[in-house]
C-alpha cells in the first residue's frame, strides 16, 4: 500500500492511498466470504455455501463494495496509527478507483487536533496567576436572587374550584 499526507490548511489533512490489485485480493476474497455467510442457496445451510458457488450468485458490484469498505477500514485506521494522527472528525472518503483486476484508490479528508505551541516562559506564567489571590463576595441580595429564580423554574401556579385536597375537615 502507498499513502500520501498533503495538508490542506491549519488543521486538515488528505490522505491519499492506492492499493496494487494484489493487495485488494485478500479484501475481495474477504468480502466474499462474508456476504456468503448471509446467502440462501437450496442444497446448503446458510453460512456454508462455497465461495465458488457463493461468487456465482452474487453480484460481482456487491462484492467488490464490500470488499473496498473493508480495505478502506483496515487501511485508514492503519495508517492513523502508523503517523499518530490525532483526528477530530469523521473522515470524508472518495474512492477514486475501484475496479476488477487494477489498483484500488481512495482519498481521506480529514480534520486533525491542532498542534499547541506553548511560550517557552509558560510556567513561570502560569505560577504569576495561581499566585495572585483572587476574592470574591456574595451578597445576602444575589443569594436570595438565585433562589427565586431556582423556585421559579419548579413553580406552577392553578387556579381550582373545588378546597385543597390536603385541607382537613
Amino acid at each position: 500500500m502507498n499513502y500520501k499526507i498533503s495538508p490542506l490548511n491549519n488543521n486538515e489533512r488528505q490522505i491519499d492511498f492506492e492499493l496494487t490489485a494484489s493487495e485488494m485480493k485478500i479484501f475481495v476474497d474477504q468480502a466474499l466470504e462474508n456476504l456468503a455467510k448471509d446467502l440462501e442457496i437450496n442444497g446448503f445451510r446458510k453460512g456454508k455455501v462455497p465461495k465458488e458457488i457463493a461468487e456465482k450468485h452474487l453480484e460481482a458490484s456487491k462484492i467488490w463494495e464490500e470488499a473496498a469498505i473493508l480495505a478502506i477500514k483496515k487501511n485508514y485506521n492503519d495508517i492513523l496509527e502508523k503517523e499518530n494522527l490525532k483526528v477530530i472528525d469523521r473522515p470524508q472518503i472518495t474512492i477514486t478507483k475501484l475496479a476488477p483486476e487494477n489498483d484500488f484508490s481512495f482519498k481521506a479528508k480529514v480534520t486533525v487536533l491542532p498542534e499547541i505551541i506553548l511560550p517557552d516562559n509558560y510556567k513561570k506564567l502560569a505560577q504569576e496567576i495561581l499566585k495572585k489571590d483572587i476574592e470574591s463576595e456574595v451578597t445576602d441580595e444575589e443569594i436570595q436572587e438565585v433562589l427565586a429564580w431556582f423556585q421559579s423554574l419548579k413553580s406552577q401556579l392553578k387556579e381550582l374550584d373545588r378546597p385543597s385536597a390536603r385541607q382537613k375537615t
